[in-house]
């Protein structure tokens, strides 16, 4: 099982150079929660159920991995995830397969 994940980014080619795979959506929570909890003590990363689209530039559904911290009366997207079309793929196949599709949109 593979998911995929990338960083907010200025745009969609520099978000790409960080894609990343995963083998579980907790990994994915757990990543970005240690991520910014190194910026902002107390954060809480979950995966948006609403708003999911498919972006064909990547070939995602694309969910927005949201990071919360209410201490400081904070919410904002960390990045983007697709949890759902490569599921029947190994990590790198997804990875390869995303980039592919990539590649031909540029």
């Amino acid at each position: 099982m593979a998911v995929l994940y990338r960083p907010h980014r200025g745009g969609l080619t520099e978000a790409m150079k960080e894609v990343r795979a995963f083998d579980t959506a907790e990994e994915i929570i757990k990543f970005e929660e240690e991520r910014w909890s190194k910026m902002s003590p107390g954060c809480r990363a979950e995966i948006g159920e609403a708003g999911s689209t498919m972006d064909k530039r990547i070939g995602w559904l694309t969910r927005h991995v949201l990071i919360r911290n209410d201490a400081k009366n904070e919410k904002f997207v960390g990045g983007m995830c697709d949890i759902d079309t490569y599921k029947d793929c190994s990590k790198e196949e997804a990875l390869a397969q995303t980039r592919a599709i990539f590649e031909n949109w540029l």
